[in-house]
């Protein structure tokens, strides 16, 4: 394996400098959070009572969802396992600009029975639903952990209306949630 060297004055081929560039501007970005670019354009993130404008439901047929909201942090206790990930949702609507970067982050933590994937997903409201730049899958820790998706969206009509999806279906046991934020990340003008 080839360590990368530190820049030196000696040291001046393009290729090795535009990789060290790179790799140091990507460092700096990911050290960025939400909280650095803006308020978050999800509300009530931090799950005070009542829980709107987010929404918990289980898909007719899934086993029991409790859910209780304490302390800025929001319990769902999945009671069984589900065939499908998206057949218990935590939701919000949220309005997007197409062609723009965003990034969700979130705290959760799990005591599973049965460990699946925790998958975020960015869709319209109603069938065929559609992917509108974010699908990605997490494994909850028991520990708090800080998650975070960087996405681009694709192209949305103004007005769209669009929800934000966690998807647990595929979950047995409690999870916890805590700190949930969508910004969009700023463009260099």
């Amino acid at each position: 394996m080839k360590k990368l060297r530190p820049f030196a004055a000696g040291n001046s081929h393009r290729g090795g400098i535009m990789l060290r560039c790179a790799f140091l501007a990507a460092l700096i970005l990911s050290s960025f959070t939400c909280q650095a670019f803006s308020q978050s354009l999800l509300q009530n993130g931090k799950f005070s009572k009542p829980l709107a404008p987010w929404k918990i439901f289980s898909i007719e047929g899934t086993g029991g969802t409790e859910k209780s909201a304490a302390g800025g942090v929001l319990t769902v206790k999945a009671l069984e396992v589900s065939g499908k990930a998206s057949d218990r949702q935590l939701i919000q609507t949220v309005h997007l600009e197409g062609f723009t970067d965003y990034v969700l982050e979130f705290e959760a933590r799990a005591d599973l029975d049965v460990a699946g994937e925790l998958m975020v997903v960015l869709t319209e409201p109603q069938a065929p639903y559609g992917n509108f730049g974010l699908k990605t899958g997490f494994r909850l820790l028991p520990e708090w952990e800080k998650y975070s998706a960087p996405f681009r969206t694709i192209q949305i009509s103004p007005g769209t209306e669009l929800l934000v999806k966690f998807l647990m279906g595929k979950m047995q046991g409690t999870i916890f949630f805590r700190n949930v934020m969508l910004v969009q990340v700023p463009t260099d003008t």
